[in-house]
């Protein structure tokens, strides 16, 4: 909206890495599929209204949060919200503090390690949470070929993860020391390439089709909005303005020369 950007690809997919967790011996776990349009969500009004839960908020998890509380009929306002970092978050509640966590890729692998339960993740709850390619405008309306060579490059990537899987390991481990300077073990960079699920060319251009209305790509992002508009990021008129932008443009992939080795 402020920068004048393309939505022109899709990264992976996060619904499944960002997730309440609560101890093994929580109430939470006794009822599953109260909300009988999300069965595999673990929890019911009585049992979280009013609780604690350990958030880093506006951030994924907190809409992961967010959207598990809707599937129960409830709201922000009807829990007692702590605002920590992941690792905080993670500290405290080993300690004994809060009731449930909200946690994402790499912590709520520490989270599963310690025997926490997922109560919900978002994409139980009905939403999807994926990490996007943004591409400026100026720059793309004036470079559409060199735009459409890039997202070759990146979906011979996709493949390559694809067909290599867990002989990408070493180096994926490597990559996440150079960039988070953390210290994988073999078990944890595999979950960690397993619940990320990547999309193919062919996938993509179905997530991006707009043919009989609204596309998927389009409302995952409505989804996302609505959350930060809920939380002040944006005014209710930005909101509109943003919803109205045509930023979502499938022009470049369509562009991407076949076949994509």
């Amino acid at each position: 909206m402020r920068y004048g950007s393309y939505l022109i690809g899709v990264g992976n997919d996060e619904s499944i890495t960002n997730v309440v967790m609560v101890r093994a011996d929580s109430p939470v776990m006794k009822v599953k599929g109260f909300n009988k349009q999300y069965p595999e969500v673990y929890g019911s009004p009585d049992d979280v209204k009013g609780k604690t839960i350990l958030c880093t908020t506006v951030s994924s998890g907190h809409y992961a949060m967010s959207n598990w509380l809707k599937v129960l009929g409830l709201k922000d306002k009807d829990v007692v919200i702590k605002n920590m970092d992941q690792a905080q978050a993670v500290a405290a509640f080993e300690s004994g503090v809060g009731d449930a966590v909200a946690l994402w890729a790499p912590h709520l692998y520490n989270g599963l390690n310690k025997g926490w339960k997922i109560a919900a993740d978002v994409k139980m709850c009905g939403a999807a949470l994926p990490i996007i390619l943004i591409g400026d405008k100026a720059y793309c309306d004036k470079n559409p070929e060199m735009v459409a060579k890039f997202l070759r490059m990146y979906f011979r990537g996709i493949n390559a993860i694809k067909k290599e899987g867990e002989k990408l390991l070493p180096e994926y481990k490597r990559f996440y020391k150079d960039w988070a300077g953390m210290e994988m073990s073999d078990d944890m960079a595999k979950k960690d390439l397993l619940m990320h699920p990547v999309f193919t060319y062919q996938e993509q251009l179905k997530l991006f089709d707009s043919s009989k209305g609204v596309s998927t790509v389009e409302s995952w992002q409505q989804g996302i909005l609505d959350f930060f508009t809920e939380q002040g990021r944006f005014k209710p008129e930005e909101k509109e303005k943003v919803m109205k932008t045509k930023y979502v443009n499938d022009k470049f992939l369509k562009m991407v020369k076949q076949p994509i080795p």
